[in-house]
């Protein structure tokens, strides 16, 4: 449609919420949450229409202001903490779908990659592994006992090692965002060629589906979140990259918050990963419906936060911004 149709239909809308967003210690967070997806759309709608026009910079700012008001209400309201970890973060991870599937991918591909080069040569496996890890893994191999790598370690203090390892890596990974793109991908190159490589290892031994059953007990949650974090990552890169219609460093920041919020969000998966690795993982010959029910559970609980639960918080807002009556 003509942009000034386009004006016209829903400018009593936007001042609507430009009122709102003026008082927002008073109003309702999912009133809130629908003015921010209704202008997040007519933004989207915009920038595709009328990528250059004084109309797409007022959204732009209109969203911005949104998205503080959102925070500042958190913030400020009695249930602050559910409404941040059930909403907040949440919401942040539909800003980076398109980057996960990118981590995701390139992930996949690396690994596919280390796994076939390992299998043909086992010299790579100790390159990518090192030396001193492969022989002892072969040991345990020989052993009877292939992934007494875990067992082998107190639990307490493989758990606070792990753990502490993790969040290191996860802020790591976020912070290459800096570097944009070759930064986070550079990452993703070198723990896909690691996991490709690992499996390869228990693969030239013929046992990969007795490590691959042991690994990914703790692995589905920790390698999830090492797609997400490298999303992240690429986001705050890809921001200053291509900025879009916002002034490059007002973009940047945006998108530093969100991932900030997004690492943050991460944080109690990680932990859970440290545990069922030190607590868990050990216990490799743990009946076969056990090893699987941890496996799924694990996949339904963090994809369910990062993408189930961010769609039907959308959808929830969508609908509730179709049966509200505007506020002058």
């Amino acid at each position: 449609m003509r942009e000034i149709v386009f004006i016209e239909r829903h400018e009593d809308r936007w001042r609507s919420i430009e009122g709102r967003l003026g008082r927002t210690s008073s109003v309702d967070p999912d009133v809130l949450a629908s003015d921010y997806v209704s202008v997040i759309d007519d933004l989207a709608y915009a920038r595709a229409q009328y990528p250059a026009s004084l109309t797409t910079d007022y959204l732009n700012q209109l969203a911005a202001l949104a998205h503080s008001a959102l925070a500042r209400n958190r913030r400020a309201h009695v249930r602050g903490t559910a409404t941040y970890w059930l909403f907040t973060v949440p919401m942040s991870f539909l800003a980076i779908r398109r980057d996960i599937l990118i981590s995701l991918g390139g992930l996949l591909f690396m690994a596919a990659v280390g796994f076939l080069a390992g299998i043909t040569d086992e010299s790579f496996i100790r390159l990518i592994l090192g030396n001193a890890y492969v022989d002892i893994t072969i040991s345990n191999i020989e052993a009877g006992h292939p992934m007494n790598v875990y067992a082998s370690q107190n639990e307490w203090e493989m758990f606070f090692r792990i753990a502490i390892n993790n969040l290191f890596v996860m802020l790591r990974v976020v912070a290459l965002g800096l570097i944009p793109i070759i930064g986070v991908m550079g990452s993703v190159v070198y723990h896909g060629l690691m996991i490709g490589s690992f499996f390869a290892l228990f693969a030239n031994h013929n046992i990969l589906e007795t490590s691959f059953l042991a690994v990914f007990v703790h692995g589905t949650i920790e390698l999830s979140c090492l797609v997400v974090t490298a999303a992240a990552g690429l986001h705050v890169g890809m921001s200053y990259v291509n900025p879009g219609t916002l002034p490059r460093q007002t973009a940047f920041i945006q998108a530093a918050k969100r991932s900030t919020t997004i690492a943050i969000g991460m944080i109690p998966f990680i932990v859970a990963a440290a545990i069922l690795e030190s607590f868990v993982t050990r216990w490799s010959d743990m009946p076969l419906p056990l090893n699987l029910i941890i496996i799924v559970g694990s996949f339904v609980l963090i994809w369910g936060y990062v993408s189930i639960l961010p769609t039907f918080l959308i959808k929830k807002a969508h609908a509730h911004a179709r049966t509200r009556t505007p506020v002058a």
